[in-house]
């Protein structure tokens, strides 16, 4: 082969590899509803990626017969023959082995263990290249091979989207780099002795469909929020084209200044300096955070309810992972939550809740502490506390404070903050919710008022069996809706106990949850939570029932950072300062919604940034480092299925506006260390 031959050869190999890869990955996400800018994305990331891979490939050709000539000649002197693909051997397996070793981090952290994943990988690594270096020059193993290479990219591609990507993000990455591996592989056995000129026009057949597509600012929304190999691709290209490594690229307008680390979307702003820091609204003048919202005039009726007990006892149920759609009062005809459907029947329905966060630390402490996530962090990573808090107020008031919470980890953490006597029992892995109602029948007793947290947690992964509940079908589903059922029995049993002890007359009930569940969702297995903002993790049931209030429908956007601010305003115990959330005494009440709502969900990590905001029926998710965003109508599109931000810019530009001025005037200015967060 010249060199000619062999530069079209592998110029071609590494382009069809990456575009084989990717455009699976595309084909499935249009299956599921995925954007049409996947047709761009597939083809342009392929021949960019692919065009650099081949140069790879085409230089390691060069390389390799020089280097096998130079080991063999040093062998011979030292008097033994060297392996026939010992060079391939030697420039493969050291990256690969390296490249891999994230991925096992994320399984054991330990140093020890990764050394010896580092020791031994090399070994299984050297006998795949050997082999497949063997098969090379056996022409009856060409189709095989390529038959193997082809189920391997599917299989790698489906086992690589069957757990949401933020899940574990390098062993994500991992199976896209192994993927586009065995595609090289497939390839260049497929095009070892095809014609060359046919090369040319299966480039061409497999980029034409990318005609189709959208612009390229629909291809990055779309490969970032349905594609999975492509995802990770796009994320490989901002780190790339990353010129100030503060980990956002400058394309396109993502990094307001790409040659200025400390200038990007991801920092927080710092007042005066002369720098828009974070990328919005310009550089910020005051030193002080905006002030928190107006109070709202009590509402009519409520003196007159509260004054009817000398003291209103707090039963306040927190169902860990329950989604809003599987509540019967809900909308859910599953059957699965009686209990609370006859509670929701007879109180007060949020139907519009959604948590801060969709795990459970972060929501306790927004629940506590009445802020939306972004305000009880530092430098939108460490989680941290604070007082007052509810349960800190509610001592104040005289009431008995207390918590029952699933878990053997929470003593000490922000999440316990507050709350008085913590009871921690059992671990997610091994829990029952009957042990709580126990628990929680112990602490309603006694003459003194009390304010308990009661913290439910079997429908939380991994789905457990109970005695007479079976699932209800087949699957993931079932098995966490049997989860849902044995809950609500509980949920029964303990407001049974609470009117068999007389308390239930005395005693507000609310009832909520810290975050949903995926199911499956997005084309992903499910069964797992705590790193999106869609609607089927953050959406969340809220019920309040005060003895002697009619029941009520509250369909306005609200947030588990408005509970406590209702609550304290109910008890008449003094309000927590500078917080997020507003009281929902009012609508509770009778009074219309608060115009102007709107609620915050956010997600910080290294790897993904996400924030969504709800205001009416719209609401907006961002994924802050990549600069994309999709616009949904929850009310007619409950699924967030069609993504209505190049259809509706003005609603876009409205709701991004609300973010960013509370980025800019209330989440940044409140960041507890002035200096610039690294």
């Amino acid at each position: 082969m010249s060199l000619r031959e062999r530069a079209a050869f592998w110029l071609t190999t590494g382009v069809m590899a990456w575009l084989v890869v990717l455009w699976v990955d595309a084909v499935h996400a249009l299956s599921h509803g995925g954007g049409s800018g996947l047709r761009l994305a597939a083809p342009l990331l392929g021949l960019a990626w692919g065009l650099v891979s081949g140069l790879v490939l085409w230089s390691g050709s060069l390389v390799v017969p020089l280097l096998q000539t130079g080991m063999e000649r040093a062998c011979e002197r030292l008097g033994f023959t060297l392996p026939r693909h010992a060079a391939l051997v030697v420039l493969a397996v050291p990256p690969a082995t390296y490249a891999l070793l994230p991925a096992h981090a994320v399984f054991s952290a330990h140093p020890a263990t990764l050394a010896l994943f580092a020791v031994y990988l090399p070994f299984p690594l050297a006998v795949a290249v050997l082999w497949i270096g063997a098969l090379w020059e056996r022409s009856a193993a060409r189709w095989p091979v390529v038959g193997c290479c082809a189920a391997a990219v599917l299989a790698l591609h489906f086992v690589n989207a069957w757990y949401y990507p933020g899940l574990y993000p390098p062993v994500h990455h991992a199976l896209t780099g192994v993927a586009l591996g065995v595609a090289v592989i497939g390839v260049a056995f497929l095009l070892r002795d095809t014609v060359r000129r046919a090369h040319a026009a299966a480039i061409a057949v497999a980029v034409a469909p990318g005609l189709l597509g959208s612009g390229p600012s629909a291809a990055r929304s779309d490969a970032h929020f349905d594609g999975t190999e492509l995802q990770h691709v796009m994320v490989w290209t901002d780190a790339l084209l990353d010129r100030d490594g503060d980990g956002v690229a400058g394309w396109p307008g993502v990094d307001c200044d790409d040659g200025d680390p400390r200038v990007s979307p991801l920092r927080v702003e710092l007042p005066g300096n002369g720098i828009d820091d974070n990328c919005r609204l310009g550089d910020r003048k005051a030193t002080v955070a905006a002030p928190a919202p107006a109070a709202i005039p009590p509402p009519a009726g409520l003196a007159a309810w509260r004054s009817t007990r000398p003291r209103w006892n707090l039963l306040l149920i927190l169902i860990d992972t329950l989604r809003a759609d599987v509540v019967g009062a809900l909308g859910s005809r599953r059957g699965l939550t009686p209990n609370l459907d006859a509670l929701a029947a007879r109180s007060a329905l949020f139907t519009q809740a959604r948590t801060t966060h969709p795990r459970t630390g972060p929501a306790l402490v927004s629940l506590a502490r009445a802020r939306y996530h972004g305000r009880n962090l530092v430098c939108r990573r460490d989680l941290h506390g604070g007082a007052p808090t509810l349960g800190t107020r509610l001592a104040e008031r005289g009431y008995r404070v207390a918590a029952r919470l699933v878990g053997d980890r929470w003593l000490g953490t922000p999440g316990a903050m507050g709350w008085g006597r913590v009871t921690q029992r059992d671990t997610f892995q091994m829990r029952s919710d009957a042990a709580v109602t126990r628990d929680a029948r112990q602490l309603i007793r006694g003459d003194q008022p009390f304010a308990l947290l009661v913290h439910y947690a079997d429908p939380h992964s991994p789905y457990l069996s109970h005695p007479g509940v079976a699932p209800r079908g087949d699957g993931i589903a079932a098995a966490y809706g049997a989860e849902v059922e044995a809950t609500d029995r509980e949920l029964g049993a303990l407001l049974a106990a609470l009117a068999e002890q007389g308390r239930a007359d005395d005693t507000v009930v609310v009832v909520l949850s810290d975050h949903g569940e995926n199911l499956g969702e997005r084309g992903s297995r499910g069964g797992h939570h705590g790193v999106s903002v869609y609607d089927e993790d953050v959406r969340v049931p809220l019920v309040v029932h005060l003895p002697g209030r009619e029941a009520t429908r509250i369909d306005a956007p609200v947030s588990i950072a408005d509970v406590a601010p209702t609550l304290l305003e109910l008890l008449g115990a003094a309000p927590l300062p500078d917080a997020d959330g507003r009281s929902l005494a009012g609508p509770i009440f009778g009074a219309a919604p608060q115009a102007g709502r709107w609620t915050l969900s956010e997600y910080y990590d290294p790897d993904y940034q996400l924030r969504a905001i709800v205001s009416g029926h719209h609401k907006l998710i961002q994924d802050v480092g990549s600069g994309v965003a999709r616009l949904y109508d929850v009310r007619r599109d409950p699924g967030e299925l069609r993504d209505l931000a190049r259809a509706e810019p003005e609603r876009r530009a409205e709701l991004s506006g609300l973010l960013d001025t509370w980025i800019e005037h209330r989440a940044d200015p409140t960041e507890p260390h002035p200096e610039r967060c690294p």
